[in-house]
């Protein structure tokens, strides 16, 4: 293939590809939201919440009739501009999959000087706040809109007209955003593990970063800051790192080497621009699976015989562990039977923060249990399947009564012997009777 053909190739991919988005795109232009009361609440609110109401945003800022189809008129309605934050692109591809919460943002009353919002624009309902949380977990965004005066286009005059009053409808456009794609995140003892931190601003400005670890019951430790301003990070704990050349672009992701126990919890990325603000959350969990073993792989037993089966479970993080002994006939095609009377150890707390536990049976051999396979089931949070490890029994006839046979046939030739030796002595001993004559 000639490297004309070549390009027009790639150039005829790209073009299917953003034809296959766009189509996407049309498909998906609105996400469905509940709207709630001021993201910061007075006293008095918040002694009286209000039900959250239904809201639509649009991707687009305007939309047909059309679009509303199936939702609910008194839906409160935002029209988002197109926006250069490059963190939004992923919301016009995944608009069905995201969990999504609009509030009023209120700034205590402190003017926010941002570019295109004028002073006298600054109503107490100018800014708004958009959580979206994709529903697998993919990432969480959040959005900071202010309010953008709009007038629809012609065709929509009336029908806005119309339903002035029943639908609240706000042209809004995006200032800043915040986003994570390890919302929760777990991680093995002893490795590096990258916390995602992002945000994207619709002008140049100078940011404050800070990261900051809670744990139950304990104050928040911090990590790092770093200052716009002065280009400076400041380090409060090892074994963090930040790329300086990356916050620049956006990136305040950190990566947290070597990881143990005392690191998992809640850390926070707060990201400050101007008087907006935003905590995005991000929980790391350990988890280590268990290492199991049993005292045997198979055992040849006389019948009669007894003999411990132990299940060692060690080195697992969290604590909860399932433990249970199973037995199974060879050949067997129903559920293997659950052993009953099983014995276990105290929970054994290690130095690197993880747990041990044994279990354990005694148990009788039989005959009929000749080649019965007994498994021991381990199950853990940190698992997807089950760890299973099995001991085969073999069981052999009892010898004791060959040997009990062998020694009476043995006692019975000895007194034989005795009684024959007894005879010969008797009779070699007496006189023969002779004849008178």
């Amino acid at each position: 293939m000639g490297s004309t053909q070549l390009i027009l190739a790639l150039l005829m991919l790209a073009y299917g590809v953003q034809s296959t988005e766009d189509a996407s795109l049309s498909k998906t232009r609105k996400i469905v939201c509940s709207f709630d009361k001021p993201f910061h609440l007075d006293h008095a609110s918040a002694q009286n919440p209000e039900t959250p109401k239904s809201a639509l945003l649009f991707l687009r800022s305007w939309m047909g009739s059309d679009d509303e189809d199936g939702f609910d008129r008194e839906s409160i309605r935002f029209f988002l501009k197109d926006s250069s934050l490059k963190l939004l692109q992923s919301l016009k591809a995944d608009a069905d999959k995201l969990a999504c919460e609009i509030k009023l943002y209120f700034t205590d009353n402190i003017q926010v000087l941002w570019p295109g919002v004028h002073s006298n624009d600054q109503a107490m309902d100018s800014w708004f706040i958009a959580t979206m949380k994709h529903t697998e977990g993919d990432y969480h965004l959040t959005i900071f809109l202010y309010q953008v005066p709009e007038s629809p286009p012609q065709g929509m005059l009336s029908a806005e007209s119309h339903n002035s009053q029943s639908v609240r409808t706000h042209h809004v456009s995006a200032a800043f955003a915040v986003r994570t794609r390890t919302p929760v995140i777990q991680s093995k003892l002893k490795q590096d593990v990258l916390l995602d931190c992002t945000f994207s601003i619709d002008h140049p400005a100078d940011v404050m970063v800070t990261w900051t670890l809670n744990k139950k019951g304990r104050e928040g430790i911090n990590l790092l800051s770093y200052s716009g301003s002065t280009k400076q990070i400041q380090h409060y704990s090892k074994n963090v790192v930040i790329q300086e050349e990356e916050l620049a672009k956006g990136n305040a992701s950190i990566l947290m080497r070597n990881v143990d126990i005392e690191k998992q919890g809640f850390y926070y990325c707060s990201v400050v621009v101007a008087s907006l603000y935003w905590d995005q959350k991000i929980h790391l969990e350990i988890a280590e699976s268990p290492i199991v073993e049993v005292n045997a792989k198979s055992l040849s037993l006389v019948e009669g015989e007894d003999q411990k089966l132990l299940c060692d479970a060690s080195h697992y993080y969290p604590l909860d562990v399932s433990i249970e002994w199973l037995k199974e006939d060879r050949g067997q095609t129903f559920l293997p039977i659950k052993v009953q009377n099983i014995i276990f150890s105290s929970h054994k707390y290690n130095r690197d923060g993880t747990y041990s536990i044994s279990s354990y049976f005694m148990y009788k051999a039989r005959l009929q249990d000749n080649g019965v396979v007994f498994t021991c089931r381990v199950e853990h949070s940190s698992l997807a399947l089950s760890i299973r490890r099995s001991v085969n029994i073999y069981v052999t006839g009892s010898s004791r009564w060959s040997f009990e046979l062998w020694l009476l046939v043995s006692l019975i030739l000895i007194f034989s012997a005795i009684l024959v030796y007894t005879a010969k002595y008797f009779f070699r001993g007496r006189p023969y009777n002779q004849r008178p004559y």
